[in-house]
């Protein structure tokens, strides 16, 4: 089973107006991609160790950077490489 975790932005000092976008942006990307990590990845189990639990961290970042997500605690690196988290901006191709 994998446990998906967010680590969100705090705002470092209250006012800074760069961060009143930035903080609730990133969150919200962060919050919406575990979401999706959690419909399509929560479930799945090693089929070597169906007994031990990883871990999903997403990351947010300010607005212009895509969140970071970390595979923690795999029990091994076949059931790592097994799980894709790419994240990907959809296509502004028409």
């Amino acid at each position: 089973m994998i446990t998906i975790k967010v680590i969100e932005l705090v705002r470092s000092k209250p006012g800074i107006s760069e961060e009143l976008m930035d903080v609730p942006v990133g969150n919200y990307l962060a919050e919406t991609i575990a979401e999706h990590l959690k419909k399509n990845v929560s479930k799945k189990r090693c089929e070597k160790h169906p007994d031990k639990e990883s871990v999903l961290l997403i990351k947010a970042m300010p607005v212009g950077q895509l969140p970071v997500v970390d595979k923690t605690g795999f029990c091994c690196q076949e059931f790592a490489d097994l799980i894709d988290v790419r994240i990907e901006l959809p296509s502004t191709n028409s």
